[in-house]
């Protein structure tokens, strides 16, 4: 295959040239004819000098141009067919270097992929192709692995959903069996059964109802009605719809807000819930007769919400899962503390929305939540 092209590139460069060749012949011939012509009819000496040597010495004049023609014929080709074995040696190269990268493919398939390809190895366009051949083998190995992590999410959601629904509901059935089957004393036991057969479907509802509203947010199916808002203000508010559970414990919060009105264009219904949700986790995990520090302040375009409660230490496990479904730090599914254990995550959603940002960061049981929103 080689030798016939190479065949074929020398014949058409000799073709070319010996044309090339009978056209300089022509072009010679009538550069003689014009010579000979102001030879016969001028008599200019130089003529007569140059037509002279020439006769004289024609055989040798003509042996010199063929010399000069063939040699110029031979480097063409040289030149021409130089260049076309060069490019038959690098695709040699290129098959070498070639069956080296399936050899190295077939490594990574039997080592399952976790070896990437020694980019390093390789030259020219085989160490772009084996770079692209690592970057997809990443982006496979993420996919799987976010395949993985999606479907494990999935299975925790689905006994998580199942424990939590099935829990209150044990407890409602279990009551009001007691009270079909007349198992109580007198009014004040089958008041009790009663008013835990409610407190129990009251947690239920709570539970289904953020389900709902968490799966509507995770699913964009709920749409933003946005307005321009006091945030200083609305934060006092929900401070002081929580007077009663603060006083119950013996909180004391410490506000420190920046004196200028900050307004956030939001959908206020939503972005309050997201900071109720806040502040009640940080009521319900301080520790009795302590303080819960409220920051507001504006950095750049942004406005910055702090808030810190003083508790238990929180793991970095815990940490990087606070914002889950169903997580919660304490690990008890029948903890004292009530909540359906979504609220975090239907807050972190809110702010997802808005274009913001919430973190949890824990030191020494000084447990702080950070929201970012921007401004503009």
């Amino acid at each position: 295959m080689r030798n016939n092209r190479a065949l074929k590139e020398t014949a058409t460069i000799f073709f070319y040239v010996l044309v090339s060749a009978a056209i300089f012949y022509a072009i010679a011939t009538g550069l003689k004819y014009v010579v000979l012509f102001f030879y016969q009819y001028t008599r200019i000496n130089i003529f007569n000098n140059v037509m002279d040597i020439v006769y004289s010495y024609r055989f040798v004049v003509t042996i010199i141009q063929g010399i000069i023609y063939f040699s110029i014929l031979f480097y063409l080709i040289y030149i021409r067919n130089k260049k076309v074995y060069n490019h038959l040696e690098k695709l040699e190269s290129n098959e070498k270097e070639l069956q080296k990268l399936i050899n190295e493919v077939s490594k990574m398939q039997s080592d399952n992929f976790e070896e990437a390809i020694e980019v390093n190895d390789f030259d020219g366009d085989i160490k772009g192709l084996s770079k692209n051949i690592n970057d997809l083998v990443k982006d496979l190995k993420n996919i799987t692995l976010e395949e993985k992590k999606a479907q494990k999410t999935k299975n925790d959601l689905i006994t998580n959903v199942s424990h939590d629904l099935r829990t209150p509901l044990t407890s409602i059935i279990g009551y009001l069996n007691l009270i079909e089957e007349d198992k109580y004393k007198d009014e004040v036991e089958l008041r009790y059964y009663t008013d835990s057969a409610y407190k129990k479907a009251k947690k239920l509802k709570l539970l289904i109802d953020d389900l709902f509203e968490l799966t509507k947010y995770q699913n964009d199916g709920i749409y933003l009605n946005l307005q321009t808002v006091d945030f200083i203000e609305m934060v006092w508010q929900l401070i002081s719809d929580f007077q009663f559970e603060l006083e119950d414990k013996g909180l004391k919060i410490n506000a420190d807000f920046c004196e200028e009105k900050v307004f956030v264009k939001c959908d206020p219904l939503k972005l309050s819930r997201a900071f109720e949700n806040i502040i009640s986790n940080s009521i319900k995990y301080s520790k009795s007769k302590s303080t819960i520090d409220i920051k507001i302040f504006t950095s750049k375009d942004n406005l910055i919400f702090s808030i810190k409660n003083y508790g238990e230490e929180i793991s970095e496990f815990d940490l990087e899962h606070i914002f889950d479904r169903f997580f919660r730090v304490d690990k008890a599914r029948n903890s004292e503390i009530n909540g359906s254990g979504l609220g975090l995550c239907i807050t972190k959603s809110i702010i997802d929305l808005h274009n913001g940002k919430i973190s949890a960061r824990s030191n020494n049981g000084v447990i702080e939540f950070e929201v970012i929103l921007n401004l503009k």
